[in-house]
């Protein structure tokens, strides 16, 4: 594998198949310059790609161009939704609202109350430390609560897998819960709880594949957990892992291969792990000088990326 580096970049993501970096204060797609502001989180609605940037909404084409979507004043973000759009204000450190407005910037309703509202799949969503509610979009109506068990938390975001909503909660770093709720109605599916400890009997697959619709991982051990049913469908031991050759912290899933990166200083290596045999494919080893540890690994175009935490150096292997 030929690799190249490339220094100051501070962002690398994948939206939509495209290929997206910052670098030297520049932001590439697909390795073509554009006009989007560095370090923009991009979004993607659909097939449609936007962000966000002084009280306006732009839309991404493929060919590079940007549109005006979307300006109101004032604003801190706004998010398309069906013919609508939310739009958040902060005003204080401690005060804040959302509106939903029409395309013709007319307010629907207005909360000043609850901050948390999500836009995922389309759909409406409040979600507060221990809650989730649906919500009718035109009417901020609440379709249905649910509620985390007394001292968890949810942590990261709340996933959706076709008809399936689910998400993963912790109590004092000692206690996983993992709950599944059908999106319709609210109702649990299934709830299970689990103890992390040393020997990881807990979930940890985090790396989603669409082409079967499973979570893969690959840690101490490889793991593979269905989220429409709460089942770990696998839970295999690895020569690589066991003999501490790899003790992978970070996973992606590209391709039908589980990538990961493992190890500091000298001890740096990646590589990937074939789902179809079950095991590991191939190790490189990427002895680093100095402390740097990796985001997970993009795949794409044949291409492999590695973006360091610590000194924003990207590495193309090809």
């Amino acid at each position: 594998m030929i690799n190249k580096k490339i220094d100051n970049c501070t962002y690398v993501r994948i939206v939509n198949n495209l290929l997206f970096c910052d670098i030297d204060g520049i932001c590439y797609m697909n390795w073509e310059k554009t006009q989007i502001p560095v370090d923009t989180i991009l979004n993607s609605f659909g097939d449609k790609i936007f962000y966000y940037e002084n009280e306006c909404l732009y839309e991404v084409l493929p060919s590079g161009t940007i549109l005006e979507k979307f300006k109101y004043e004032p604003s801190s973000y706004i998010e398309p939704i069906e013919d609508y759009y939310l739009v958040f204000n902060r005003i204080s450190r401690k005060e804040k609202n959302y509106k939903l407005t029409n395309n013709e910037k007319k307010v629907i309703w207005l909360d000043d109350v609850n901050w948390g509202y999500k836009i995922i799949k389309n759909m409406l969503f409040l979600f507060e430390e221990n809650k989730v509610s649906k919500t009718r979009i035109e009417v901020k109506d609440f379709i249905w609560h649910f509620t985390i068990p007394k001292g968890f938390k949810i942590f990261g975001s709340v996933q959706f897998i076709d008809d399936v909503l689910f998400c993963i909660a912790y109590k004092d770093n000692h206690y996983q819960l993992v709950t599944g709720l059908d999106i319709e109605t609210g109702t649990i599916l299934y709830q299970n709880q689990y103890e992390v400890t040393n020997e990881r009997k807990f979930i940890s697959a985090h790396a989603y594949n669409p082409v079967d619709k499973l979570y893969y991982g690959l840690g101490d051990v490889y793991q593979i957990f269905n989220p429409k049913t709460g089942e770990i469908v696998l839970e295999k031991a690895l020569n690589e892992c066991d003999s501490k050759v790899i003790r992978p912290y970070v996973n992606s899933m590209y391709e039908n291969k589980l990538w990961f990166v493992s190890g500091k200083y000298d001890d740096v290596k990646f590589g990937c792990l074939d789902l179809d045999t079950q095991e590991v494919e191939f190790i490189q080893d990427f002895p680093q000088e100095n402390d740097e540890m990796f985001e997970a690994p993009i795949y794409h175009e044949n291409k492999l990326y590695l973006k360091g935490i610590h000194y924003n150096q990207l590495y193309v292997f090809e």
